[in-house]
């Protein structure tokens, strides 16, 4: 079978009508695959999620502490901008493993059933989302880790994840399989995070991932076996972008995606509106809340 090369081009727009929230999507790149499937890296933009800092509570001795985090999910996971992450699901595992499904949103466990083998979600009932874990670790192997958990689709697609929950797999129910890797970087906090370093296809593609931070720029290489192709992600610190400060302070290390050049050298740009609000999880009293940052 014949595997197909083409550029991502296409966007979508979407607002929620119950939260306001608005979602921007750009599939960057697509790839047919081996009998439908195929690979498309899709990278979305969440406003509920463009959070310079997020709030995290503490049980602390029989009270609850709230601490900023200046390090959200998606920073230590994909780290191309604030609000901005791929469309691929991940887990967060701290405890019982919380499921971000990408467009989809956030699913958190309440438990394990040993009868159907499968974790069940708070407020959320049906089935077309099956959590799992590879009690034995050895159904997908990505050449690097073994699988720990896995996500099960009606369509018979199958993600798997490793042991801190890191995708490295997705196969289909004729055994062909896409395989994603992973590279460790370090922040300026010195706190180690994961990003994703390659993906090979199921015609055996290569798509490479180039962080450059320090050039402000992620470079995605994609060679379908005859000819490499390049999309740029231009970055800029948030310190340089706006006055709003966190008291006087501002880490370096956080960047918004500024624009992006694709394979035919079209360039989408983007401009972010800078606010500061008052946002608690336990304070009753939102002059009590401390300040937080989005764009």
């Amino acid at each position: 079978m014949k595997c197909l090369f083409s550029i991502g081009d296409s966007v979508d727009e979407n607002i929620n009508p119950v939260t306001g929230n608005v979602q921007l999507s750009y599939n960057d790149i697509v790839l047919k695959g081996k009998n439908g499937l195929d690979f498309i890296l899709t990278r979305y933009y969440s406003q509920s999620q463009a959070n310079i800092v997020s709030n995290l509570v503490e049980d602390r001795g029989g009270y609850l502490a709230e601490e900023r985090n200046f390090i959200t999910f998606n920073d230590r996971t994909y780290n191309i901008g604030a609000g901005w992450a791929f469309d691929l699901p991940s887990l967060e595992i701290n405890g019982y493993p919380t499921l971000h499904y990408g467009r989809r949103g956030t699913f958190i466990p309440e438990g394990y059933v040993m009868a159907i083998d499968r974790y069940v979600f708070e407020s959320y009932k049906l089935d077309d989302v099956v959590l799992s874990v590879d009690w034995d670790r050895n159904m997908f192997n990505n050449g690097q880790d073994n699988s720990a958990y896995y996500l099960s689709e009606p369509n018979g697609n199958i993600y798997y994840f490793n042991t801190e929950g890191r995708l490295i797999g997705k196969v289909d129910r004729y055994g062909n399989a896409i395989k994603f890797y992973h590279t460790q970087l370090t922040n300026e906090f010195n706190t180690p995070y994961w990003v994703l370093s390659k993906i090979i296809d199921s015609c055996n593609r290569e798509i490479r991932f180039y962080y450059q931070y320090s050039s402000n720029k992620i470079s995605i290489q994609v060679n379908d076996g005859q000819n490499t192709n390049t999309i740029q992600y231009n970055l800029a610190q948030v310190i340089n972008e706006t006055s709003e400060r966190f008291g006087n302070y501002m880490p370096q290390s956080e960047i918004v995606l500024k624009s992006v050049v694709d394979m035919e050298n079209n360039i989408t740009t983007y401009e972010y509106k800078y606010e500061s609000i008052r946002a608690s999880m336990i304070e009753s009293n939102i002059n009590n809340a401390e300040k937080k940052h989005l764009c």
